[in-house]
């Protein structure tokens, strides 16, 4: 039986001013499948555990790193307990995930600055042996500021990630794979040439084939549950198909990486993007 790998980040401040009264915050991170990870702080510290090398980290002042198994399951915990001298703190993390083998993964996080106000997030992505997925944490005990984590997208990482749902089953057939994917091909090209408009259309175009297939998909799901009942499954796969796991994930990637690259401006261009 395959483990199930959960990691849970524990990051607590206080904060005492002189009139003693104290400011509670923390930040809970939770991993589930097949990682591990390593979190870094701002001055190049690191806390965790990097499965692909075997290494253990513990760098961080005032944190601390344990690991707790019960049959299948493995919770790694990471806690930070600090009394500051100011009244807030702010700080930001590198989470770097790394794969054991191929999988999705699941995680959830929480950041609480004041006993009344807390941030929630939950995401999904998927991987590999030997490949990493990166996350960037942005957390202050200022309760006017709002926490924030983001996945910090390449092209190796829409490639990455499209490779991966392919293997995964999660899209297909291969004949719109391999379309989609020398579109990502040509989307590099123009990179490499600094042609940013050019590889924003090819990018674009990868974004709504990969709708496109999605709505199909969901479509056919649809008219064939009806048909054969609730409850019995599908009985075909729609030749060409892209799920729901694999279109979050894909598009989330697509439109951080468009948030990257110079915005085109006109109508001609807006046309021609349709195309």
């Amino acid at each position: 039986m395959k483990s199930i790998l959960l990691i849970l980040i524990t990051i607590v401040f206080i904060s005492v001013p002189q009139a003693m009264a104290q400011t509670n915050a923390d930040v809970d991170i939770l991993f589930e499948g097949p990682v591990g990870f390593v979190v870094t702080d701002s001055q190049g510290k690191m806390c965790g555990h990097n499965p692909v090398t075997k290494t253990y980290y513990n760098e961080i002042p005032y944190a601390g790193y344990g690991v707790e198994g019960e049959d299948t399951i493995t919770t790694y915990e990471f806690t930070f307990n600090h009394i500051l001298k100011d009244t807030s703190f702010a700080t930001s993390y590198t989470v770097e995930v790394f794969g054991t083998e191929l999988g999705l993964f699941n995680g959830y996080l929480g950041m609480k600055q004041t006993v009344s106000k807390s941030t929630n997030f939950s995401l999904q992505s998927v991987i590999d042996s030997d490949q990493t997925v990166t996350y960037l944490l942005n957390y202050s005990t200022d309760s006017s500021t709002t926490p924030t984590m983001m996945k910090v997208v390449t092209p190796r990482i829409i490639r990455q990630d499209f490779s991966d749902c392919f293997k995964l089953n999660l899209l297909g057939g291969k004949g719109f794979y391999e379309d989609l994917s020398h579109q990502l091909e040509n989307f590099d090209k123009h990179l490499a040439h600094k042609d940013s408009m050019e590889a924003r259309r090819e990018l674009e175009k990868f974004g709504r084939r990969l709708t496109e297939a999605y709505s199909d998909t969901a479509d056919t799901s649809g008219m064939q549950a009806g048909e054969h009942g609730k409850g019995m499954g599908l009985k075909k796969r729609h030749e060409n198909f892209v799920t729901q796991e694999a279109y979050e994930i894909i598009s989330e990637d697509v439109t951080l990486m468009l948030g990257q690259l110079p915005a085109r401006h006109g109508r001609g261009d807006e046309d021609e993007g349709r195309k």
